[in-house]
């Protein structure tokens, strides 16, 4: 199988791979931006808009960690949506991951995501 890069996401890879070479430093972004992206989301959980849905359809909200999934999805599937879906996807089990994570823990994840 010969996986093509959609021409909007060259730069980005092209970008990426010329700062980040070495394993050490591939293995630290790893590490520290799933640790920010988990604990944002589940920091940004709790700032509700609007009117909630009460009772069974309570997981169905809109607050700060949907709103940030819908925004960093709709520009993964405007660059390709062949790399946006499955982002979209995981990006919503990371958030139902954070939201039941304890606040204290999360700004842990924070701190040290980016240390």
């Amino acid at each position: 199988m010969n996986a093509r890069i959609a021409p909007r996401l060259v730069p980005y890879f092209e970008d990426y791979t010329a700062f980040h070479r070495t394993r050490g430093n591939e293995l630290c972004h790893f590490l520290g931006i799933t640790s920010i992206v988990l604990s944002l989301l589940g920091l940004l959980a709790p700032l509700t808009l609007g009117v909630q849905a009460q009772g069974s359809l309570d997981f169905l909200r809109l607050d700060g960690g949907t709103l940030l999934i819908a925004l960093a999805s709709g520009w993964y599937l405007f660059l390709d949506w062949r790399l946006g879906s499955p982002f979209a996807l995981i990006l919503m089990g990371v958030y139902f991951l954070g939201r039941a994570i304890p606040a204290p823990a999360l700004w842990a994840l924070f701190i040290g995501g980016w240390i």
